[in-house]
């Protein structure tokens, strides 16, 4: 499978500016933030898919939520991908036989690793698992554009409103 994230990435950089102006700070200024938003983001997503809770008897998962916080883990991704400059249209994965629980443990890894050297080949493997992550809580990957774009609009009408 794959997602094509280079328009994706153009838009990010488009919310990115407008909330860097209307805050005064910068890219630079807020990576170590936005790495903790990512992991943030990542952690209420995991707790939306319930994927890690076995002492729950409600199995219910409220899918608009999960693919809510989805699209919030991807937003602050690729805001990170931004700033090294990835220049990858697409990222291309394969379907993972890991459980939705372990893909979360390897994804928080991976933000780590990418976070302590800040590398292309990093990145790449966070957007892969990310990929890999959407694929298990059964997201196409134009359902994660949808999403993306839907909470896009969402965030830029937070911004008007003095979120």
């Amino acid at each position: 499978m794959e997602l094509k994230i280079d328009d994706l990435q153009k838009i990010q950089d488009q919310l990115d500016q407008r909330i860097f102006d209307l805050h005064k700070t910068s890219r630079s200024a807020t990576r170590e933030d936005r790495v903790l938003a990512l992991l943030v983001e990542l952690g209420e997503l995991a707790n939306e898919t319930r994927c890690f809770k076995y002492w729950s008897l409600n199995k219910t998962i409220n899918e608009a939520e999960m693919f809510e916080e989805f699209s919030d883990v991807l937003h602050f991704a690729l805001s990170l991908g931004i700033d090294i400059k990835f220049n990858e249209a697409v990222i291309e994965f394969e379907k993972s036989n890991l459980s939705t629980a372990d893909i979360f443990r390897k994804f928080y890894q991976e933000v780590i690793q990418f976070q302590q050297d800040n590398h292309k080949d990093s990145y790449r493997l966070l957007m892969i698992t990310l990929g890999q992550l959407a694929d298990n809580i059964g997201l196409t990957s134009e359902t994660m554009r949808e999403m993306y774009f839907y909470k896009n609009k969402k965030n830029h009408e937070r911004q008007d409103n003095e979120y």
